[in-house]
């Protein structure tokens, strides 16, 4: 509380309770609002990953399912060696595009 004489100045006491009122926002509003703020954001980031959590486990395939069925995007099923081979098909064309873009380099 801030105390204001009767011999004070109008402008002087003015400030003192503009001063008072200052530090009442920073000390007292200011910390009250920020932890409003970071609490909601905990609150939301918590739900957020709930939801995220949810959202996954009702993505995942069951154990269970027919190995036949093919893959989630409805393309048949690749046996192992079929994905290698197009795996080092891709592989081979970026080392290809890679050897001519150092060899154009080295020529500069």
């Amino acid at each position: 509380m801030v105390r204001i004489r009767d011999s004070d100045s109008f402008f002087k006491a003015f400030f003192k309770v503009l001063g008072a009122t200052i530090g009442v926002v920073f000390r007292i509003a200011l910390p009250c609002v920020l932890g409003l703020v970071l609490s909601f954001f905990i609150i939301g980031c918590v739900i957020s990953c709930f939801q995220y959590l949810i959202k996954r486990t009702k993505k995942e395939i069951p154990e269970n399912a027919d190995p036949e069925r093919g893959t989630e995007d409805g393309s048949p099923p690749m046996d192992e060696q079929t994905r290698v081979q197009i795996e080092m098909d891709i592989l081979n064309e970026m080392l290809k595009a890679r050897r001519e873009r150092t060899e154009k380099l080295v020529e500069n």
